[in-house]
C-alpha cells in the first residue's frame, strides 16, 4: 500500500510478488536486449564477429549509466543472490552471448583447443565488460577526463577488449601461458 498500489492487483496481474519481481527482471533484459539485439553474421569474419558482441555487451551494461542505476543494481543483485528469476535470466539472457563467445573463440583458437580454455576466454571478457560497468567511479577518479573521452568509450573498450581476447585466443596463448605459469604452493600464499 505504501506505493498507493492495489495489493489485490498484483495477485491478480502477476499472481504475487514473485510473479511480479519475474515481470521487472524481464522487462530490465527487454529493455537492454532491445536495442542492442545479437546479429546473426555468419559471413562476416570470427574477429569482427567477437568485436561486435563486445560492443553489444559494452552497450548493454553501459546502458543508462548513472541515470537507470536501480536496474543495474537489481541485475547484480540477483547474480549475487539468485532468486527464481536467476534461472530464465541465465537462459534467456546470459546464455545466447555466452554461446556465441564461445562459438566464436573456438573458431580463433587452434583446433582442439580445450572447452574450459574457451569458458574462461569468454568469463574474461564479460569480467572486462563488467568492470567498466562497476568500476566506472574508479575509472573516473584514476584517468583524466581527455583521456576517458578518447580511450574509455564504448568503440574503444570494445576493441581493447577484443585486442586482448584475440592476443590470447589466437595461436592458444592464454592455455599455453597458463600451462606454463608455476603452480603457487600454500608456502608461497598462506592461507590466513
Amino acid at each position: 500500500m505504501a506505493a498507493g498500489v492495489n495489493v489485490a492487483a498484483v495477485a491478480y496481474y502477476f499472481g504475487d510478488k514473485m510473479g511480479l519481481y519475474l515481470e521487472v527482471i524481464r522487462g530490465i533484459r527487454v529493455r537492454r536486449e532491445t536495442p542492442y539485439p545479437l546479429p546473426d553474421d555468419p559471413l562476416v569474419g570470427a574477429e569482427e564477429r567477437l568485436y561486435r558482441r563486445i560492443f553489444i555487451l559494452l552497450s548493454r551494461m553501459m546502458m543508462d549509466v548513472g541515470e537507470a542505476d536501480w536496474e543495474a543494481q537489481l541485475m547484480m543483485r540477483e547474480m549475487h543472490q539468485p532468486t527464481a528469476a536467476f534461472e530464465e535470466m541465465v537462459q534467456q539472457y546470459f546464455r545466447p552471448m555466452f554461446a556465441q563467445l564461445n562459438a566464436i573463440l573456438a573458431a580463433l583458437s587452434p583446433p582442439g583447443t580445450p572447452q574450459p580454455v574457451l569458458h574462461q576466454l569468454a568469463f574474461s571478457i564479460v569480467g572486462q565488460c563488467l568492470y567498466h560497468r562497476i568500476g566506472a567511479a574508479t575509472v573516473r577518479a584514476m584517468v583524466p577526463a581527455e583521456v576517458r573521452e578518447e580511450y574509455f568509450n564504448l568503440e574503444s573498450l570494445a576493441r581493447h577488449i577484443t585486442a586482448v581476447t584475440l592476443a590470447a585466443a589466437e595461436g592458444g596463448r592464454a592455455a599455453g601461458i597458463a600451462a606454463a605459469l608455476p603452480k603457487p604452493t600454500t608456502a608461497q600464499f598462506p592461507r590466513s
